[in-house]
């Protein structure tokens, strides 16, 4: 059935198991399968679909690959990737100014929109060489700060610089201690199970805590630069449904910058809009 669909992407990529297991997801948010069909993905032998949901406006991989798939495409592919056009992280510095530059620009516009209470303990998922947590405990009055990376060399790049990162998976993350703002930066796209994710979010917040997501913000038209590793694709709806599922009311949404991808782009005049949402544990 999937073959006969639109092919939204069709790629090979090196170290792909010839053999994989494949899951068929609910939406999340509603918790049932009435989605629509919208397309296909191809990566060598393998076949996978887009689903859509009209009234949550959410996009997402299903059939989607089983954990091997992804445990390949982050340790072997994600930031050294030969193929930097369907990844976009090849040609991107891990460490220096540009990142630094980024970070200030971050905190910029999110203390535009919120006042915080408390800035005792802050973490950030997928923290990459650390540059968001620097600027916290140097210039925004941060008593303490911990970052969780998935990839190895960017941990420690940032555990160089002293400070103190979990490694692997967000959803195995076990803190010792309440936050009072966690931060995760183009992450939760890439979750496996995002109601979890911002469930998990909750629980180790602070009353009042505050949650700050950035990630796409996808048009009526569907996800542009149709990324692999991207298995969620949210609309601000869809999002705003996702945080009050898990406990949250929504503060604001607000752009937060323009992705054109990389030089080896499969389309120059595909583009990503970000968003920024600010949420608070009720």
């Amino acid at each position: 059935m999937l073959l006969n669909m639109q092919n939204l992407l069709k790629i090979h990529l090196p170290h792909i198991p010839e053999r994989l297991d494949f899951d068929e997801v609910k939406n999340p948010i509603f918790e049932n399968n009435e989605a629509s069909q919208v397309g296909i993905i191809c990566v060598n032998t393998h076949t996978w679909g887009m689903c859509y949901d009209t009234i949550a406006e959410l996009w997402w991989v299903s059939p989607r690959p089983s954990q091997l798939f992804y445990d390949v495409l982050y340790k072997k592919l994600f930031y050294s990737s030969p193929l930097p056009e369907q990844l976009g992280y090849a040609s991107l510095e891990m460490d220096g100014e540009r990142r630094r530059l980024k970070a200030a620009k971050n905190w910029d516009d999110i203390e535009k929109h919120i006042i915080f209470q408390s800035k005792n303990a802050l973490l950030e998922i997928g923290c990459g060489s650390g540059e968001f947590l620097m600027e916290a405990l140097q210039n925004r009055g941060w008593k303490s700060v911990m970052g969780n990376e998935l990839e190895t060399t960017s941990a420690q790049l940032a555990q160089h610089k002293g400070l103190t990162i979990n490694t692997g998976f967000f959803e195995k993350f076990q803190p010792y201690n309440m936050f009072d703002m966690i931060f995760a930066d183009n992450v939760i796209e890439h979750t496996f199970d995002p109601v979890a994710f911002v469930a998990k979010c909750n629980n180790i917040l602070q009353p009042g805590g505050i949650l700050v997501l950035r990630c796409p913000d996808t048009p009526p038209t569907g996800p542009t630069l149709k990324l692999i590793d991207h298995t969620f694709h949210f609309s601000r709806k869809s999002m705003k449904l996702l945080l009050e599922k898990a406990g949250f009311m929504v503060h604001t949404f607000f752009y937060s910058g323009t992705y054109y991808g990389t030089n080896f782009a499969l389309n120059p005049n595909d583009k990503i809009e970000n968003m920024t949402v600010i949420a608070i544990k009720k």
